[in-house]
């Protein structure tokens, strides 16, 4: 007998099989008890020469919901009758702790790896969010020198240009008109300052020179300024604000 629990993962549902209670472990999603599994592996997976690559099922007997079985292919799944149910194959553990030492998460692997390790990893992280990023058109810039446009055009090449950045946050209110303020939130910051000093990067787009004034926070530090304003660099105020970024 299994406890019957999914995760998804990597955009799919995965149907995890367990021999002990999940919930007992920490899971915190539906679980389905005394459920049965029939998967021969070796026989659902083999490919002999001159015979169809095997396309694996997941089905569930209808007349007992409580019972699964692996198919080498949906033919098979339908001259048996039974419901489709994935066309992933089932995980086979022995509990949830077992499972996620096998797909571990960030937490997971945060709390077993050295800090030169964890390190190397956010890296690793970084590099695929660029390529991901990549994949979209990059900023044209802009045309005009409306302030506004331009503000849009510099977030985005920051967004792209760095995959620590989680969200770049546009605070026009109270700024001349030749100035830019961005709160980047960046969790791979340390910062110890209440206040964030902001960086000066001077641009000039169609002929207009412009202050481009970006000040790094983590995400419980933009938490705390939208609370507290007066914890914004000197001068900076909400309103009017735009957010770009994965949470925008």
């Amino acid at each position: 007998m299994y406890f019957l629990f999914r995760d998804h993962r990597f955009g799919m549902d995965s149907f995890v099989f367990s021999r002990t209670d999940p919930l007992k472990d920490g899971y915190k999603g539906e679980v389905q008890e005394g459920v049965t599994l029939d998967y021969d592996m070796n026989a659902i997976h083999i490919w002999p020469d001159g015979e169809l690559m095997p396309e694996p099922q997941l089905g569930r007997d209808p007349t007992n919901t409580k019972h699964y079985r692996v198919f080498k292919s949906p033919r098979e799944l339908q001259d048996a009758g039974f419901e489709f149910v994935t066309p992933n194959t089932p995980v086979e553990v022995y509990s949830w702790r077992a499972y996620r030492r096998m797909f571990p998460v960030p937490k997971d692997l945060a709390e077993s790896l050295g800090q030169d390790e964890w390190s190397q990893y956010l890296d690793e992280i970084d590099e695929v969010t660029k390529l991901l990023r990549q994949k979209d058109t990059e900023p044209e810039p802009p045309v005009g020198s409306d302030r506004d446009t331009i503000a849009e055009w510099v977030a985005k090449r920051h967004l792209g240009a760095d995959g620590s950045i989680r969200q770049v946050v546009y605070l026009p209110t109270g700024a001349p008109t030749n100035e830019i303020r961005l709160l980047e939130v960046n969790e791979r910051i340390a910062r110890s300052e209440e206040v964030p000093e902001p960086l000066d990067f001077g641009i000039e787009i169609a002929g207009r020179a412009i202050k481009v004034f970006v000040a790094d926070v983590t995400k419980a530090q933009l938490e705390k300024l939208k609370a507290d304003p007066s914890f914004l660099p000197k001068g900076w105020a909400w309103g009017g604000e735009r957010v770009w970024g994965l949470r925008a």
